[in-house]
C-alpha cells in the first residue's frame, strides 16, 4: 500500500469551507464526517485549537447547525501561513523588480538620441590608443 502525505492546513481549509456550505448536499451526515475527520487529524498533528459555531443560536447538539462550524488554526499554523504570506511577497517582489530592470535594460538598449553611443564609442578608441 502506498503512502501519502498531505498538507494540514489545506486539509483544514477545505474541511472549513465544506462545513460553511448550505446547499443540499451538505447534510448532517456529510458535515458529521468531516468533523470527525478534522478533528482527528488536528488531535494527532498536535493542531487542535477548538472551533466555533457558525450560529450560535442553532448549534443544539446533533443538528445541522452543530455541525455547521469553522476550527481554528494552531499557532504553529499562523506561524506557518504567515511565512508562506511573506514568501509569496518577496517571490512577487523580487520578479517585479526583474521584470523593471529587464525593461529598463530594454529601454536603454534602444535609446540612442543623434548617434551619442556612437560618440562614446568614439571617445573610448581614441583613448584606448592612448593608453596602448
Amino acid at each position: 500500500m502506498s503512502r501519502k502525505t498531505i498538507d494540514v492546513l489545506a486539509l483544514l481549509e477545505w474541511a472549513n469551507r465544506n462545513l460553511k456550505r448550505e446547499d443540499e448536499f451538505a447534510t448532517v451526515d456529510f458535515k458529521s464526517g468531516i468533523c470527525s475527520m478534522i478533528e482527528m487529524v488536528l488531535l494527532e498533528t498536535g493542531n487542535y485549537e477548538g472551533f466555533s459555531f457558525q450560529n450560535n443560536d442553532d448549534s443544539a447538539t446533533g443538528t445541522l447547525g452543530y455541525f455547521s462550524r469553522s476550527y481554528f488554526y494552531s499557532t504553529k499554523m499562523r506561524q506557518e501561513t504567515q511565512k508562506a504570506t511573506q514568501q509569496n511577497k518577496d517571490a512577487e517582489f523580487y520578479e517585479t523588480c526583474q521584470a523593471a530592470e529587464e525593461e529598463m535594460a530594454k529601454e536603454a538598449d534602444d535609446y540612442n538620441p543623434e548617434g551619442e553611443w556612437d560618440l562614446v564609442d568614439r571617445y573610448q578608441t581614441i583613448h584606448n590608443d592612448e593608453y596602448s
